[in-house]
């Protein structure tokens, strides 16, 4: 059966619902999932009916379940023992009527539940226990359906949408399958407060473009929490992603994409992964203690890591390759290599992070240029606070505070590139140093031998050389001394007015 309406209305209607969903969401409310009524007044017990396997190719089979099919009472397929080695447990297709499933358990060999080619808006799949199937619960071309609170054990496959776009997939439990969730060509989908555990992916989402996964908890997988590909402006909230043995959260090829508010700590590889996707925002993220890497962005333009925590893993945040993207008001403390890392990146900008108690501070290499660094605070690292390497050029790093870096060397800066300077040219201000001294310039490490010629207060405001004081002085001297001749000469020519006017 074909969908029953255009692509046009499908989306009109989907935004509709998904923004309901997500406002729903950020006030806490309890969300209800469909238009109509969903039956709970039957849960799964020993005394559950067993059952051969259910096909249903019609409303007139629906027909004979309990139900009218209407959106106040649908049809329902409830309270069944269906354990089988045929392919399919209960397979629904080509029906318009409303029906729920639910209440049921089901083991079969390639689904335990398969509902595909149905019309728009008429399934719920609710409080199923699915088990020993390649998809326990697959829906195909059944847009609009609901999937929620069923548990899914031991399938390859826990929970797969295919090409059914704007479903919700809502407060499942997928334990020990390969794919605990997976989304695939299923735009304007909602996958919201799933519990995804031990299974080698939590959640994975392909070719879904306007996604919404919100709330879930994806822990103990063997290659990630939750993966996002191919599916631009996505928006990946508040989910839990821990004890991944690889990723927390990887995103790849999905541009215009936002991933914010999320948790992935405690001992993945890599907290969050963006790869070969521009214009991602990776924001308010707390990304600490894992084996490798907090924040990972690799291969990207105009991209915004922002407000994350990144602390106590091996190297807070990379940002690798990545051309216009900023770096902004991150805290990247404790981490045993680098708080920030960037390789081979141009035109960027790192702004207002702190970068305390680590191996190095701020650290560029392989060709990074044109990168902005300002206004951080670099304290207590153990080697330097800003690091930079033979082949990084043409680099401006000023405003910063550097506080206590490097105290068993000579310099809390390292810079052996080509052309970088160490203060604004155009107000002729650089970094504080907690060492200057009584330097009218700061010495950097490296064999370009370099200086910030204009050292900051710990205002950071502008430190006057020995040699400027004298000059401003002298001006000062020359301008009280000139107005004392002028004030005399005016006196002097006012008496001789005075003098001819006595005389006429």
């Amino acid at each position: 059966m074909q969908r029953q309406s255009s692509w046009f209305i499908a989306s009109k209607r989907g935004i509709i619902v998904i923004s309901i969903i997500i406002i729903v969401t950020f006030l806490h409310l309890p969300l209800k999932t469909n238009s109509f009524q969903i039956t709970t007044s039957s849960v799964i017990t020993t005394t559950m009916i067993p059952h051969d396997p259910i096909i249903i190719t019609s409303d007139s089979d629906l027909a004979t379940y309990p139900g009218s099919g209407s959106s106040e009472d649908p049809f329902r397929i409830e309270g069944f023992n269906i354990t089988t080695s045929n392919s399919t447990g209960i397979h629904i297709t080509g029906t318009t009527k409303y029906f729920t499933v639910q209440n049921n358990y089901i083991e079969a060999d390639l689904s335990c539940i398969y509902i595909n080619q149905i019309s728009e808006n008429t399934a719920v799949i609710f409080n199923n226990t699915c088990k020993n199937s390649y998809a326990s619960i697959w829906l195909y071309y059944a847009d609009f359906s609901t999937v929620v609170n069923n548990y899914c054990e031991n399938n390859y496959r826990g929970i797969f949408l295919d090409n059914s776009i704007f479903s919700t997939v809502i407060n499942n439990t997928c334990i020990n399958n390969y794919e605990g969730i997976l989304i695939k060509s299923a735009a304007f989908s909602t996958i919201y407060n799933n519990s995804c555990t031990l299974n080698t992916w939590g959640i994975n989402i392909l070719f879904s473009p306007f996604s919404n996964i919100i709330n879930n908890t994806c822990n103990y997988s063997n290659d990630g929490g939750i993966l996002l590909s191919f599916s631009d402006s996505s928006f990946i909230y508040a989910n839990n992603c821990f004890n991944n043995d690889l990723y927390g959260i990887k995103l790849y090829n999905s541009d215009s994409s936002i991933i914010k508010n999320n948790v992935c700590s405690s001992y993945n590889k890599w907290g969050i992964w963006c790869e070969s996707s521009d214009s991602i925002n990776i924001s308010k993220n707390k990304c600490n203690y894992n084996k490798d890497i907090g924040v990972v962005l690799y291969l990207a333009a105009s991209s915004i890591i922002n407000n994350n925590s990144a602390n106590n893993n091996y190297i807070g945040i990379w940002c690798e390759s990545a051309k216009s993207s900023f770096i902004t008001n991150n805290t990247c403390n404790g981490n045993d290599n680098a708080g920030i890392i960037v390789p081979q990146s141009t035109k960027s900008t790192i702004t207002e992070n702190t970068c305390n108690y680590n191996s190095k501070g701020i650290y560029l290499y392989y060709s990074s240029s044109f990168i902005l660094i300002t206004y951080n605070l670099l304290q207590a690292n153990v080697e330097y606070g800003v690091y930079i390497e033979s082949d990084s050029q043409n680099n401006l790093i000023h405003h910063n505070s550097f506080i206590d870096n490097n105290l068993s060397g000579t310099s809390q800066a390292y810079d052996s590139g080509i052309n970088n300077t160490w203060y604004e040219k155009e107000t002729l201000e650089g970094n504080y140093w907690t060492d200057l001294e009584n330097n009218s310039f700061y010495k950097i490490d490296g064999e370009t031998k370099n200086k910030d010629k204009c050292p900051l207060d710990e205002n950071l405001e502008r430190i006057q050389s020995q040699n400027e004081l004298v000059l401003t002085l002298t001006i000062v001297g020359i301008g009280i001394f000139s107005l004392i001749i002028l004030y005399f000469i005016l006196k002097k020519k006012n008496k001789r007015k005075d003098n001819i006017k006595s005389l006429q």
